[in-house]
């Protein structure tokens, strides 16, 4: 169940992908520490995902998606954690063999934003500015969306359209900084080499003969 969904968040995610390369920080968007919840919007042919819950303080960010599970990504010290039943499970990954990013906001810091105002518009409550956004990675590739940025809400992106993509609606956003509690990874978290997986025989033991009489 739990790799059906990473695998379908890949999916979704992957036109996003590769502008979360390697980075030690992700704030191309220069968005001020926040809460919000995700709500991805993507064609009926293609699995449905749930709401994603979002946190950002500094350089550092949390999601959560399901119940009990969560990820922390810790730029400053090129870790991600990847939390489990509310924190009973963990494993600790280096930033550069993290799982795709979980939002379009994550951007690394060395992601070139370039902005053009294409009209006003109200989204989702909110006065927004339209803008048509090229992200350009720094190994020269592009990607082209359109943004609605609340200007109630210091330019906060309440919608992001890109082809190949889910649309993306942010709602319940507060900028203030989330407690820094949320950004604290247990203490007890393996890194990934540390962790050796159960193996299992491909036969079954097969029972002892008994002694001939």
């Amino acid at each position: 169940m739990q790799f059906s969904r990473v695998k379908r968040t890949a999916t979704l995610l992957i036109a996003w992908a590769f502008l979360a390369g390697v980075a030690h920080a992700q704030d191309a968007w220069g968005l001020p520490d926040f809460s919000a919840t995700q709500i991805s919007q993507a064609p009926a042919s293609v699995p449905q995902m749930g709401p994603l819950r979002i946190y950002k303080s500094g350089m550092r960010y949390r999601t959560e998606r399901d119940p009990g599970q969560a990820v922390i990504w810790l730029p400053a010290s090129d870790k991600v954690y990847n939390l489990l039943q509310n924190g009973a499970s963990c494993m600790e990954l280096p930033l550069n063999n993290a799982p795709l990013m979980s939002s379009p906001l994550q951007q690394p810091a060395d992601t070139k934003i370039e902005r053009k105002v294409v009209g006003h518009e109200t989204m989702e409550g909110h006065p927004c500015t339209v803008e048509e956004v090229t992200l350009a990675a720094p190994d020269g590739k592009t990607m082209q969306a359109k943004v609605w940025a609340a200007t109630d809400l210091k330019g906060f992106p309440v919608k992001i359209e890109a082809l190949r993509s889910p649309t993306f609606i942010f709602r319940d956003i507060k900028l203030e900084t989330p407690d820094a509690a949320l950004f604290q990874p247990p203490s007890k978290c393996p890194p990934l080499e540390k962790i050796k997986p159960k193996t299992l025989s491909p036969h079954p033991p097969k029972p002892s003969r008994p002694p001939d009489k």
